[in-house]
């Protein structure tokens, strides 16, 4: 798996992504019509415990602290685990 650091929302398209050229996604290898996102875009949404619906942030004792109501376990802001989802 790869993510790509400060890339914060999904492209909406073939255009808008750092993984295609003009012509081709880099990815995949086909040829793109850079009009919207193609059924067998590799990319997925990644949720990091930050914006997690199951993440709860503390301070605890002046400590930042988060913890996982999903897994029942400590974890971090930039960790991310395939339970994440995206909190509203």
């Amino acid at each position: 798996m790869i993510a790509i650091k400060g890339m914060e929302e999904m492209p909406s398209c073939c255009r808008h992504c750092p993984c295609s050229d003009d012509l081709q996604c880099n990815l995949t290898t086909q040829y793109n019509d850079l009009i919207g996102r193609p059924d067998d875009c590799p990319l997925v949404e990644i949720v990091t415990c930050k914006d997690c619906d199951y993440c709860r942030f503390e301070l605890v004792e002046g400590i930042p602290y988060y913890w996982c109501d999903k897994d029942n376990c400590p974890t971090s802001e930039n960790f991310y685990c395939g339970n994440g989802e995206r909190r509203e």
